[in-house]
This record gives structure tokens, C-alpha cells and sequence, in this order.
């Protein structure tokens, strides 16, 4: 990796730490994908907005023990998960 991507993921980390509240827009092709950075653990979430239910059921445990609410945005309409 480069020293410019290196401040811009430590520039991204500093806000998710100074934030109130973490959104993550993330599409389901991303989900059991390896081929991103990881900039922070679960339990700094408070929402995962998606395009689709996720499938994987070890994915949606980690993100219910880390209480991280997940919204489904579907084109017409949002489903929530409670």
C-alpha cells in the first residue's frame, strides 16, 4: 500500500472514533469479500445499511452480538431488522 491510501485509512479511522453515530453502506457483494481494509471492529457500528437480507448466518451473529442495527434498502421501500 501506498503512503497516500495510508493516511486516507487513518484519516478514515479518526473520524469512526470521534463519531456519535457509524454508518456503514455496504452491498451484499461485499459480504465474504477479503479484498477490503478493515478500518474498525464490529462494536463500532451502529448501523449496517445494505441492499439485501444477508445470508451468511455467522456474519449476522457477529453483527447482532455487537448490537449493530441493520437496515435493508431495497429500491421502493426499507426493511429493518429488530
Amino acid at each position: 500500500m501506498n503512503i497516500q491510501f495510508n493516511i486516507y485509512v487513518t484519516i478514515k479511522r479518526t473520524m469512526l472514533i470521534n463519531s456519535n453515530i457509524v454508518l456503514a453502506l455496504i452491498d451484499h457483494t461485499k459480504f465474504n469479500n477479503n479484498d477490503f481494509v478493515k478500518l474498525c471492529d464490529l462494536n463500532y457500528l451502529d448501523y449496517v445499511i445494505t441492499d439485501c437480507p444477508i445470508s451468511d448466518d455467522t456474519i449476522l451473529q457477529a453483527l447482532k452480538k455487537n448490537r449493530v442495527n441493520i437496515i435493508y434498502k431495497k429500491l421502493g421501500g426499507i426493511y429493518r431488522t429488530k
